[in-house]
């Protein structure tokens, strides 16, 4: 236990280290190129956009490199391991349990271009309200005279409500998602046991086999 919180302090370490230097490289990076593009660019690109560009993408570009990577190898060597162990144990079983496998495929093809495409709305939005923001302050001087406040505040709760929207709905959908990879994890414990029940029954596998083979099936669909 103790060398197992080590390593995760160690890992939680770097992958903070190398989240801060990524961040500042792309910010730094992106900020120069910023600096080489013409003034026509500037009067057709509202500055939400490229705040959003510069603070948002980056910090999740960075999170991702950092922590997803490190996540994503972690989950690929366990759920090698996991099958390679249910394979040495008891192979037959272990091919019922992949007939779980094509399940979640098609799940997560079904939710994954949806949720892309939500969360590309939701950062389309983000740039939108940022806009609105910087607008709202800098042009303040122009609200007061025009006295357009009421239509200023208007439009704000209108993207505000639009970003509500578009974040309960990806919510909503990887809620669903979840919950449907949550499901399969119980579908295949499912068919382990009554399977595998019925070997221990007919003393063809041992009750700490089964015992195995049901943590493995519920742990390699956990989300």
């Amino acid at each position: 236990i103790a060398a197992q919180t080590i390593g995760v302090i160690f890992f939680s370490y770097q992958s903070m280290y190398v989240e801060m230097n990524v961040n500042k490289d792309l910010k730094r990076a992106v900020f120069t190129h910023l600096q080489t593009l013409s003034f026509s660019y500037y009067n057709v690109t509202p500055v939400g956009y490229l705040l959003s560009r510069v603070m948002s993408d980056t910090n999740r570009i960075s999170s991702m490199l950092a922590w997803g990577l490190i996540d994503m190898m972690w989950s690929l060597v366990y759920v090698v391991g996991v099958f390679v162990a249910m394979f040495v144990l008891n192979w037959k079983l272990a091919l019922i349990v992949l007939v779980v496998v094509p399940i979640l495929a098609l799940l997560t093809g079904f939710f994954q271009g949806r949720l892309l495409v939500s969360n590309r709305r939701q950062r389309k939005i983000n740039s939108m309200i940022t806009t609105a923001y910087n607008e709202g302050i800098t042009g303040v001087r122009t609200s007061k005279t025009l006295v357009i406040e009421k239509d200023n505040d208007k439009s704000f709760q209108g993207l505000s409500g639009k970003m509500l929207r578009e974040t309960t709905r990806a919510a909503r959908m990887s809620g669903v998602y979840i919950a449907g990879v949550i499901f399969c994890g119980y579908l295949a414990a499912a068919i382990v046991l009554g399977r595998g029940g019925m070997m221990v029954h007919e003393h063809l596998m041992l009750l700490g086999t089964l015992s195995a083979f049901t943590s493995y099936a519920i742990g390699i669909f956990e989300p």
